[in-house]
């Protein structure tokens, strides 16, 4: 997560970086049922994508067991769920 100063989509020398994280091990999967895969917050809080972002998040060796759904609105809220992977 970066301020993206001049909206590229892309980390540039003196664009201030807010949080890093390594990628996710094998066997995790990340579905999201939007046609985005990124999203950028706007000045005012709000999203920049067209309508509410759902990414659900499941260890594949674990089918059945709880997971991680979690919901951005276009408002810019989130919200976090456990849902049953399949």
């Amino acid at each position: 997560m970066w301020v993206d100063s001049n909206a590229d989509g892309i980390v540039d020398a003196g664009e201030e970086v807010l949080r890093q994280h390594d990628g996710l091990q094998s066997g995790v999967t990340v579905v999201t049922f939007a046609a985005i895969a990124q999203f950028a917050y706007l000045p005012d809080g709000s999203s920049n994508a067209p309508v509410n972002t759902e990414f659900r998040i499941c260890d594949n060796n674990r089918t059945g067991e709880r997971g991680r759904k979690i919901e951005i609105g276009f408002t810019g809220r989130t919200k976090t769920d456990i849902y049953k992977c399949v």
